[in-house]
């Protein structure tokens, strides 16, 4: 595959349900990507996750009109400078790599809406992510983080901060200030009760997921954060709220329930 030509890979290209032009070389034992690929300027749609790739070359730049680029499941320790001119990429999913740094230009990813780089070695996020002002959804789950950038404020377009499993004992103020946010994710990080806090101040239909320092999973509505801060007062310092317990929030029971269930 490293070696076919670009005749060859032509004839690999469909169109996926909006039309767009798609190589799916998944799952291929690539570990060098194929050079022929520079000459496919057309395509929109390029999935080379599940190789062995361990570098991609500069000159990936050459692929102008890909919206959508996959390279989960390699072997990538860091992306090329050049990628980050892939202008219209709307797209980038580099998850279970071994990527411990992102590319300093990434603000030039202006049409980006989905960045997926869960399962990799990332210790922090670059300042240059908050121009990405059409980023919808961000992945950074089982990574390295011990502090998220304040300028996270800025992508106020911003639906899904997926944060499971870092190092994370605080949460930028500004996190407050995403009021499209609906999902935030931030099961398995050593949190404070201040930056709980700053959580529930976020629009109430947001769905958050935390985890107290035993390891369980915690799903924090305003109604259940009142209720932990009530038992906070009583000095109940752990806290074990389960998904599982399907309470019922219109039963005269509930209280006692939850109660009970924080005292487990």
């Amino acid at each position: 595959m490293e070696n076919v030509t670009a005749e060859k890979l032509k004839k690999m290209i469909f169109k996926d349900e909006l039309g767009r032009s798609v190589l799916d070389r998944s799952g291929k034992r690539l570990s060098k990507f194929p050079k022929a690929v520079y000459e496919l300027t057309e395509l929109e749609q390029l999935n080379l996750s599940k190789n062995y790739l361990k570098e991609l070359p500069a000159s990936i730049n050459k692929l102008r009109n890909l919206r959508i680029l996959r390279l989960d499941r390699n072997q990538l320790r860091e992306l090329p400078h050049s990628i980050c001119e892939l202008s219209n990429l709307t797209c980038l999913s580099v998850g279970y790599n071994q990527l411990s740094v992102l590319p300093s230009n990434i603000k030039n990813l202006k049409n980006l809406r989905e960045l997926y780089l869960s399962n990799n070695q990332l210790t922090t996020l670059p300042d240059g992510i908050a121009d990405l002002k059409d980023l919808r959804w961000l992945y950074v789950n089982n990574n390295k983080l011990t502090v998220l950038t304040s300028q996270i404020k800025h992508l106020k377009n911003l639906q899904g901060l997926h944060l499971i499993n870092n190092q994370l004992t605080s949460l930028p103020d500004g996190i407050c200030e995403l009021k499209k946010l609906k999902w935030l994710r931030g099961a398995g990080n050593p949190l404070t009760l201040e930056d709980m806090r700053k959580v529930v101040k976020l629009q109430n239909k947001m769905k958050i997921y935390l985890k107290d320092v035993k390891g369980k999973d915690m799903k924090c509505s305003l109604f259940l954060f009142m209720l932990f801060m009530l038992c906070i007062v009583n000095e109940i310092t752990n806290v074990l709220l389960y998904d599982h317990l399907g309470l019922d929030f219109t039963s005269d029971r509930v209280l006692v329930g939850v109660v009970r269930a924080l005292m487990t």
